[in-house]
Parts: C-alpha cells; structure tokens; sequence
C-alpha cells in the first residue's frame, strides 16, 4: 500500500487541499520530502518485518505451532539455534536435543488431539508442551529465549506512561528511587488502597523495617 501511494503521490485527502494554496516551488518540496518519507518507511518494513528468508524472523514460523506435528522438523530447530548464535549462549547439547526433538513430537502429536488445542496462543501451547514433560531441557532454553523477547514495544511504552504520570510538573522534586518504588508498586499489586493498607499494617517485619529505614526482603509468593 505504500508503494502505490508513492506511486499515485497520494498523501491524504486533506494534505491535498492544503497543498493548493502553496506555490509550485513549495509543492514540489513537500512532494519531495513526503516522498523521502514512504522511502524511510518502506525500507524499514523490509528489513524488519519482510517474509522473506533473509529474515531471522522466518526461521522462528514453525516454532509457533500453528500446523501439525509433522510439519516442523528438528532442521527447523537447529535453523533458529544457527541464526540467533543460542548455542554458546545457552550452553546447548545439540545431541541431546536431537534427543529431546524426537520425545517432543510424540508429545505434540498426543497434544494436538485436544479440542482446544488449536485455539491456544502459542506461548500457551509450549507451556503446556513442557508441563507435559521434563525431558526437553535444551528445548526449555530455546523457547524460553524466544518467548521473552517482546513483540511490540507496548509494555514498555505503557512504564513510560506511568512514569510520565508520577513524574510530573507537579513532583518533578521527586527522587529516582521514590519513582521507582511507585511503579513497582503500582505495576505489580492489584490490591485496591484499601487492602494494601490492611496488608501493610498486618506485615510486622514490613513495619519494623521501615522505621528503622532498613531494607526489606519481599517474601516470594
């Protein structure tokens, strides 16, 4: 769509009207610069989100598990392992996870007759891969690696929102730290004020701490 736009020179209907009322010289600059533009915008989607092998995001496909057991083979594996150099990284035993690949298609292949197992996510569907079994180590790593890398930046943007939000005019005196403990706070109960009240006035070793300004060690949950 953006190579036809480019092609038709169609910037929007109202950028159109508005470039009636400049002179040609001007009109043929900001066609220029519109131009340049879609070129930036075109050439940073092919990099990064072609099909395309070139890709190394065309080798992690079968891992989603979209297709049937025999659709993705321990070449597909080794192919994500090569591309994202995993092998040092992670420590891995590429003989034993040609082990591991093999017990891990009788697992898919008992998985995949679910009647839900089609409609799980991805991250769902390894989840429950690996709850079947605790013989894929190798394997563990791999799809650990991969899930974790997020796939937009949304999260991120939202930190920084609420950042934004705490951090304003109004409390621009506040300190790193202060900051910080409030987005840890506020990003990780979902406690009302009410009840995280209650729960801090119930902690002893959370009150004692405090008034002696020493460091609390959070109980895991």
């Amino acid at each position: 769509k953006l190579n036809q736009r480019k092609e038709d020179e169609y910037y929007g209907y109202l950028t159109k009207q508005k470039m009636t009322g400049l002179s040609p010289s001007e009109a043929d600059t900001a066609k220029k610069e519109f131009k340049e533009f879609l070129n930036c915008a075109i050439a940073y989607l092919e990099k990064w989100f072609t099909s395309s092998e070139e890709n190394w995001l065309f080798c992690l496909q079968p891992l989603s598990l979209h297709t049937a057991a025999s659709q993705i083979s321990y070449t597909d594996m080794e192919n994500v392992v090569q591309r994202l150099n995993l092998i040092k990284w992670l420590q891995l035993l590429m003989d034993n996870m040609y082990d591991e690949f093999l017990a891990f298609k009788q697992v898919l292949h008992e998985l995949e007759k679910a009647e839900d197992w089609k409609a799980k996510s991805t991250p769902l569907k390894w989840k429950t891969v690996f709850e079947a079994t605790d013989t894929l180590p190798n394997m563990l790593s791999v799809l650990s690696f991969i899930l974790s890398i997020p796939a937009t930046t949304g999260y991120v943007e939202h930190i920084f929102s609420h950042m934004q939000n705490k951090w304003n005019d109004n409390r621009n005196g506040c300190s790193t730290e202060l900051i910080k403990s409030e987005l840890l706070v506020s990003l990780n109960f979902d406690l009302s004020c009410a009840d995280f009240h209650t729960m801090v006035l119930k902690d002893r070793a959370l009150l004692t701490t405090e008034r002696r300004n020493q460091k609390y060690s959070w109980k895991s949950a």
